[in-house]
């Protein structure tokens, strides 16, 4: 839906040609300064591409590097800009005190193109709220908020990264330790009920769409969230092969699982440890022991990586 293109100074025509084809076809592209001063080689060319993605001209060629103030729906102070004028029927947002264009918007077919004037300062408040107005104008849902609840100190560095898997969702968080000095203790926003996993800790949350989460600069966290509460893991089978399945109180999807293997003095065999994908939660194992190996007993662990639930097992090699 949205495609943001940071300090893109080199874009060829081919490029160009798709990224209009794309918004004309619904799609919302962001772009901000110096977009398009030379094509695929470096070569500098004119404005006739900038007024056909932005509907924007540059009046001077050269950026200007100093701090000034925009002023739009809020304010804040942009290190970069440019001067130039909009071309067309592109609308200015909002503007610096000189006049210049800060903001730029343009309806295109069936989409939408921005050009920002300016380099957006890090977790400034008016300009996440301004990102997060063209998020929704755009459509984009944002299906997980961290929100500290002091408004004097929002939720600052917070990352997140999400990945679906089946009716499961992966959301991964960190804390860019570049911009931030403390822990901060943040409320997590999952959009939906559902059961909560701390992966790293393997821990049980609860059912539930919101969770409290304390997290230095540079430290990560890793959350499952799921549709149905895992029970367990079933290990059934004889010798070195085995059926494992993912137990839960409803239809369960895929899963990752990971073995490890003990040998008979308690010492772990890196070289059997795996991970195993489980497609709709069952997937077969076999522990290729090599005949060398110890004779005694050998422990297998099986762990559920999303919900860390986990389970063991032998394999007898007493006899020779």
């Amino acid at each position: 839906k949205v495609l943001f293109l940071p300090f893109t100074c080199a874009i060829s025509d081919e490029l160009a040609d798709a990224l209009l084809a794309w918004v004309d076809d619904g799609g919302t592209l962001i772009a901000d300064v110096r977009l398009a001063v030379t094509d695929e080689h470096g070569a500098p060319r004119d404005d006739a591409l900038l007024e056909r993605l932005m509907g924007v001209r540059r009046t001077q060629p050269a950026a200007t590097y100093e701090l000034a103030t925009l002023t739009g729906p809020g304010s804040f102070e942009s290190s970069v800009r440019e001067a130039i004028e909009v071309v067309g029927e592109a609308e200015i947002v909002a503007h610096y005190e000189d006049g210049t264009p800060a903001v730029i918007g343009r309806d295109l077919g069936d989409g939408h193109t921005v050009y920002l004037n300016c380099l957006l300062p890090k977790y400034d408040p008016t300009a996440v709220a301004m990102v997060r107005d063209l998020m929704d104008g755009a459509g984009v849902e944002r299906r997980v908020t961290v929100d500290s609840g002091d408004p004097e100190t929002p939720a600052l560095a917070w990352e997140c990264a999400r990945f679906e898997l089946g009716g499961a969702e992966i959301v991964g968080l960190i804390r860019d330790h570049r911009l931030c000095e403390e822990p901060q203790t943040c409320e997590v926003d999952f959009g939906r009920v559902a059961h909560i996993y701390d992966m790293r800790r393997r821990q049980y949350l609860g059912r539930t769409q919101t969770i409290e989460a304390t997290l230095a600069p540079g430290e990560a966290a890793c959350f499952a969230v799921l549709p149905y509460e895992v029970t367990g893991i079933q290990v059934v089978g004889a010798g070195n092969a085995f059926r494992v399945t993912v137990l839960a109180d409803g239809e369960v999807g895929d899963h990752v699982l990971h073995v490890s293997v003990t040998d008979p003095d308690g010492n772990p065999a890196p070289a059997y440890a795996r991970n195993v994908f489980a497609p709709g939660c069952v997937a077969d194992l076999r522990v290729p022991l090599a005949v060398s190996d110890p004779r005694g007993e050998w422990t297998v662990t099986v762990r559920d990586v999303l919900s860390g639930a986990s389970t063991t097992t032998t394999i007898d090699r007493s006899q020779a």
